[in-house]
């Protein structure tokens, strides 16, 4: 359900109603078992470790709510803003089960459905090209936004009496994410550079050798850039740069001083032809 209220010429509301079923992945649903090593046995939980697809997860379901407000002050600007509201059910968790193959306990990496949980929050976003401007200066432009998310999911993991949380954020969702655009666009000129940040967020409800506590990821900020050049009506040449700053993604355990893994990314450098006729 869609119900669209334009107030004035400039502004004007948008309030959304819709349910969404999402099913797991191939890979995921997967019925391959792979056992490792029954001799190289976890210090921690004593059992040796397997990996497995899950055959019998269930679709993701979703209840979600939206209202947006949309102000145009010129043909190329605008200011929106939003609220969101989600209910879900069975979200997709990583983590570890036990399992006995051949009369051998193993920890058994896989992924299971998640409880019941929620997705609220709010956005704000920022656009405009500064088309007032006198001659190759009105081809610059910006955009801005700003997310903020809270949810929040029953922890399929979870046992009594054990120091794992029984409540965890839905997996890869940041609190927190925003990102700063500049564009040009002129004549055969086509160019961005993006700033994109986010904060911490949930990467594994249970992290793997964390004797089943949450794996997080740090804050992460990268910056891009794209130019591409339209040589004549058939032929452009494109080049991109991702991870300008070259930002390495950084996992932790339970807290940030408790470091589990660095991932440095590099930066990436991409150029290509295009032809179309």
């Amino acid at each position: 359900m869609n119900i669209r209220a334009r107030l004035t010429d400039q502004l004007q509301m948008r309030f959304a109603y819709s349910k969404g079923l999402a099913r797991p992945n191939f890979d995921q649903l997967s019925t391959n078992l792979t056992l490792n090593n029954p001799n190289q046995i976890n210090p921690i939980t004593g059992r040796p470790s397997a990996s497995s697809g899950n055959p019998l997860l269930r679709p993701i379901k979703s209840d979600n709510f939206d209202l947006t407000a949309e102000y145009y002050f010129s043909a190329a600007g605008s200011i929106t803003g939003g609220l969101f509201y989600k209910k879900v059910n069975g979200f997709l968790a990583g983590g570890r089960v036990v399992g006995t193959y051949n009369g051998v306990a193993y920890d058994v990496s896989t992924q299971v459905n998640s409880g019941d949980g929620t997705v609220k929050g709010a956005e704000i976003g920022y656009q405009q090209f500064f088309d007032f401007l006198p001659g190759l200066l009105s081809g610059f432009g910006i955009q801005a936004n700003y997310t903020y998310v809270d949810s929040n999911v029953s922890n399929p993991f979870a046992t009594a009496g054990s120091s794992i949380p029984t409540s965890v954020p839905l997996e890869k969702l940041s609190k927190h994410s925003y990102n700063l655009i500049g564009l040009y666009e002129k004549g055969p000129v086509t160019a961005r550079v993006a700033w994109n940040w986010r904060s911490s967020y949930l990467d594994q409800t249970t992290g793997s050798g964390a004797n089943g506590i949450p794996q997080y990821a740090k804050p992460y900020a990268s910056l891009d850039a794209s130019l591409m050049v339209n040589l004549n009506q058939h032929i452009a040449v494109s080049a991109d740069v991702v991870n300008l700053n070259n930002r390495m993604n950084v996992l932790y355990i339970g807290t940030p001083s408790a470091p589990l893994q660095y991932q440095l990314n590099d930066r990436r450098f991409g150029l290509s032809l295009r032809a179309t006729y």
